[in-house]
């Protein structure tokens, strides 16, 4: 049902070619930048360099913020609280609807932009010799793990807009809290032993990829706090939603 509303909306047409416009962003940046304009990884790094911190997560913002807000804007949550599914149901099913649009979305476009560049300007055969010592298909492997990676960061990014979104209905104030948040948690210098579990400093899981060994037990530990973000986010949503309705 969440999906057949997203399709109706004609919403994800704007995300679709959002995604896509920031990857085509990312594409112009690391071939005009001087480098090796022939590395494969080269430009899979790009795509989290340029758009990681800021550019994706206003994609996200404006997906998830808009998820539950617009049934207080048209005033459907009314038909939302009387309607025979727990109200569990009802915010797992939303985020989980719009995650899964999110998830795909970013691994087509991300899968054929790489397959256009390894075929148009990067050789895939050059990777293990121009960025790692060892196989391709090991260096594969790590491309794919920290794509994952900096998903799990996205959905983190999601449940916290979501949340925000339960918690004050009104879209504009979501996204302004949300990203508001997100600029400004960079500049406080918090201590180190609390970075490491923020989920907003995760974004740049994709550094790892200028080391030579990737240190799988961090980002390992990346996504578990990932993991917990959502978990705390969507269980404090669903209290909230709930203690709306009662009161």
């Amino acid at each position: 049902m969440e999906f057949f509303k997203l399709y109706r909306s004609n919403q994800y047409i704007i995300y679709l070619i959002l995604i896509s416009g920031l990857i085509i962003l990312s594409s112009f940046l690391s071939f005009f930048e001087p480098g090796d304009n022939t590395n494969f990884v080269r430009y899979f790094y790009y795509i989290f360099m340029v758009n990681g911190q800021y550019l994706f997560p206003i994609v996200v913002t404006l997906l998830y913020a808009g998820v539950i807000t617009k049934e207080y804007r048209e005033d459907t949550i009314k038909i939302l609280y009387r309607c025979s599914y727990s109200k569990e149901s009802i915010i797992w099913g939303k985020y989980l609807s719009s995650s899964l649009f999110l998830l795909a979305s970013f691994l087509l476009i991300i899968i054929l932009y790489l397959i256009i560049v390894n075929f148009g300007f990067a050789n895939i055969n050059t990777i293990s010799e121009a960025y790692y010592t060892k196989s391709i298909l090991h260096s594969l492997f790590d491309l794919i793990l920290i794509a994952f990676s900096y998903l799990s960061y996205i959905l983190a990014y999601g449940s916290f807009v979501y949340f925000i979104s339960i918690l004050t209905k009104k879209i504009g104030l979501s996204i302004l809290i949300s990203f508001g948040t997100n600029i400004g948690i960079h500049f406080l210098g918090l201590p180190k032993w609390l970075i490491d579990h923020l989920f907003l400093y995760s974004y740049n899981v994709y550094g790892v990829l200028s080391l030579l060994d990737v240190p799988y037990f961090e980002i390992i530990r990346i996504n578990l706090v990932n993991v917990l973000t959502i978990l705390i986010f969507l269980t404090f949503g669903t209290i909230v939603f709930k203690k709306q309705r009662t009161g």
